[in-house]
């Protein structure tokens, strides 16, 4: 957040709720109703006495191991300024959300929207991390994981645009649907086999018109937690 700042540049980020034991519930602010916008200014130092740990409303005492790159023995105090929100979302939930943003021009309202912003970032993180799987790599070496990204990138992109392209014939059904993204990648990465391989191509978009999913609001799912894979040799998977 500090280096954020110093950039002169604004954030919106998500923290935990007032119940758990998240940034919101430790800084002291007064909770009148469900919702609440509060101010938060604190002076960060490593300095240790009384005066600074005894008046935990102003002064946030750092470890003296943490590195804090806007602390040093010639300034060894740094003001910081934030807002702590939160907000009711549609679905009767809240959302706690630490933000530079002004007051006036960004009220509760305004985070609330922009808060939904980010759920098509979410879904193409998801999408990256699991469809295309780059939860994990095969490479230690920094240069080869850099190539795995950009090729998961390079099949993101080009599944994308094949799936934006592909039209949808309106029927009169009981749900709209929508391209399969998993069947889009799947279909994608054949098709660029089927070039290297010189081999004839399947026709993508029958494939894809063929395996579409219907869209159900509404819906959630359980998520649980992820299994870590271990590294396996390149060499080892192409034997």
């Amino acid at each position: 957040m500090a280096h954020i700042i110093e950039n002169n540049s604004y954030f919106i980020i998500r923290e935990k709720d007032i119940t758990s034991n998240g940034i919101a519930s430790k800084m002291g602010c007064t909770f009148s109703s469900d919702t609440f916008d509060c101010l938060i200014e604190r002076t960060l130092t490593k300095k240790s006495g009384k005066l600074y740990s005894g008046n935990p409303l102003k002064y946030k005492v750092l470890n003296t191991k943490i590195n804090f790159d806007f602390i040093s023995s010639e300034k060894p105090f740094y003001d910081m300024s934030f807002r702590i929100v939160r907000v009711k979302l549609d679905s009767d939930h809240y959302e706690v959300l630490l933000t530079n943003l002004d007051a006036d021009q960004f009220p509760l309202s305004k985070l609330k929207e922009i808060y939904n912003l980010r759920w098509g970032i979410e879904t193409t993180f998801r999408r990256l991390k699991y469809t295309v799987d780059m939860l994990s790599f095969n490479s230690k070496k920094l240069e080869l994981i850099k190539q795995e990204i950009y090729t998961a990138l390079f099949i993101y992109n080009f599944s994308s645009l094949v799936s934006y392209h592909t039209k949808i014939e309106k029927k009169d059904r009981k749900y709209s649907y929508l391209i399969n993204f998993s069947i889009s990648v799947t279909s994608c990465l054949d098709l660029l086999k089927s070039l290297a391989y010189i081999r004839p191509p399947e026709n993508v978009e029958v494939i894809l018109k063929r395996n579409l999913l219907p869209i159900r609001h509404g819906r959630s799912f359980k998520r649980y937690p992820t299994r870590r894979r271990a590294w396996t040799c390149f060499n080892y998977k192409v034997a």
